[in-house]
Parts: structure tokens; sequence; C-alpha cells
């Protein structure tokens, strides 16, 4: 793996942390009124799926990205935040 698309990975598993951190003890209603944690959840959602997108076009090239599920890169804690 290229050093580059392993600190990209890194940083978006250090990007799902802060997440967790921002919602954790939130309500779903809470943070739907909390426009700032709202946006910088957002945000950085957006920096993982570019993490993702550059993991697939990698494994795309590697040949091995037909063995893997559409939702691989995308942990399933999250989509209880989506």
């Amino acid at each position: 793996m290229k050093p580059e698309l392993r600190d990209n990975l890194e940083d978006a598993l250090k990007h799902g942390r802060e997440i967790l951190n921002f919602v954790s003890g939130m309500s779903l209603e809470q943070y739907s009124e909390d426009e700032k944690t709202h946006l910088a959840v957002e945000r950085l959602f957006e920096i993982i799926g570019e993490a993702q997108s550059l993991l697939q076009a990698e494994s795309r090239t590697r040949g091995f990205h037909s063995k893997l599920p559409p939702d691989h890169f995308l942990p399933k804690h999250f989509g209880s935040l989506l």
C-alpha cells in the first residue's frame, strides 16, 4: 500500500473517531438542532468518503475490488448516524 494511501486511511479512522466523539450522548433530535455539530460531522464524512474513493481506486488497480461488498469500507456503526 502506498504511504499516502495509508496516511489517508489513518486520517479517515481518526475522523471517524471524531464523529463518534462529537455525537456521543446526543439524541438524534439534539444532533439535528445543533448546526455546528451537524456541519462538522458532514465534513468529516466527506473526508472519509474521499479516503474510501482512494482505497477503491487502489483496489481496482490491484484487482481485488470485485471480492469486496460495496459497503465494505464504511464501518457498520456509522450507519446509525446517517
